[in-house]
């Protein structure tokens, strides 16, 4: 994997959350961490400001976008999660709701 694209991956799992979090509520009170890390690889690759608001900008967008393309995976989620369903059952159902609506809509 390349590093920006590890860059990339690294920023949207780390606001994945806040922004599941904005979406469902309307407001993001939790996160305060995530945006500390973000912040301080930003600080180590020597980001300029810009950067850093363009790279988080588009982090959000893209977390935000996934999320709702797939709410309906996002949803099942919560239950299983509330079900108290083990992570790797929780993993396995993502990937089987999300491969199985990128095989329709390839279709």
């Amino acid at each position: 994997m390349q590093i920006g694209k590890s860059l990339d991956v690294f920023v949207c799992i780390r606001l994945a959350g806040i922004v599941q979090e904005y979406l469902c509520y309307g407001q993001a009170r939790t996160g305060l961490y995530n945006i500390q890390a973000v912040q301080t690889l930003f600080r180590s690759v020597k980001f300029e400001e810009r950067r850093k608001r363009d790279e988080t900008r588009w982090a959000v967008l893209n977390v935000a976008s996934l999320l709702q393309r797939h709410k309906e995976v996002c949803k099942d989620l919560v239950k299983a999660m509330e079900n108290g369903l083990p992570t790797a059952q929780c993993l396995a159902l993502i990937e089987s709701r999300i491969a199985g609506k990128d095989e329709d809509e390839a279709s």
